[in-house]
């Protein structure tokens, strides 16, 4: 699999910010804020057919989006983003004062990098904005680069926006060998024809889920200590309590922090 890996901006005020935000005076608070936490450059539009049709004028390297917008939900706008190869790993934070699971839920698949609660404090703006940088440029200088290289790594996920959005990111890693299945049951059958350094996988998907699947590498696989990291939106405390139980080697949120990414990542495979 062939991932470009791209350099992107190293310091938050590097930051090219493109706003959608249809109240001018929401508008006007939200980029002050941005500009107080170091960002630059924010070109403010008020809806989603504005944010496509500039999208590629204005190059942004993150999108930050109220939840309702005149013609569209800031959900609908991600997934529209998603489907145009030149944006379909642009970082997207959501600024909204929604908190329904169903509301919220596939934006978290969609690979949203930030939910920041309305009215938001300028320490959620600004881990929100580091966390960007974090993903955007991770710091791999001290990785062994053919270590890097001969990584395999077995992404798990019934959605094909979220892998995609993985895949890209951890490309930026320079980790391009990735094998993408759909589900645990598939990702069964992978791992029983051939060998990983490091299984990426959801927790909810179909058939057999990241529970069942982290269960078979830990009870009846050849490698029972081979890494998984779990990556999920799982509030349910018993749930995250039987994961960790069952031995997994790291748990993610959705969204994912890039340093904890890089940094879990790094040390589950000896980088």
């Amino acid at each position: 699999m062939d991932n470009e890996v791209v350099d992107g901006p190293a310091h938050v005020e590097e930051l090219n910010v493109l706003l959608v935000e249809p109240s001018g005076m929401q508008g006007r608070h939200i980029a002050r804020a941005l500009n107080e936490s170091g960002v630059e450059y924010v070109t403010r539009v008020e809806s989603g057919q504005q944010t496509l049709d500039r999208v590629v004028e204005v190059q942004p390297d993150v999108i930050v989006s109220a939840m309702y917008l005149p013609d569209m939900t800031g959900t609908e706008l991600l997934l529209a983003l998603r489907e145009i190869e030149q944006f379909s790993n642009v970082m997207f934070m959501l600024i909204s004062s929604e908190t329904r699971m169903s509301q919220l839920e596939p934006l978290r698949q969609a690979g949203v990098v930030a939910l920041l609660p309305k009215p938001f404090t300028p320490e959620n703006l600004q881990v929100a904005l580091d966390n960007t940088v974090n993903l955007l440029s991770p710091d791999t200088h001290e990785w062994d680069e053919d270590r890097v290289a001969r990584t395999r790594i077995l992404l798990v996920d019934d959605s094909a926006v979220a892998r995609k959005f993985l895949v890209q990111n951890l490309a930026k890693m320079g980790l391009t060998d990735v094998v993408e299945a759909h589900n645990g049951r598939e990702a069964i059958d992978y791992l029983q024809a051939d060998e990983f350094d490091l299984v990426i996988a959801d927790y909810n998907m179909p058939e057999l889920d990241g529970f069942g699947l982290l269960q078979f590498i830990r009870k009846e696989y050849r490698r029972k200590d081979l890494p998984v990291m779990m990556v999920t939106s799982e509030q349910d405390e018993t749930k995250l309590a039987a994961i960790e139980s069952a031995g997994v080697s790291a748990l993610l949120d959705k969204p994912m922090v890039g340093g904890n990414m890089h940094d879990i990542i790094g040390s589950m495979i000896g980088l």
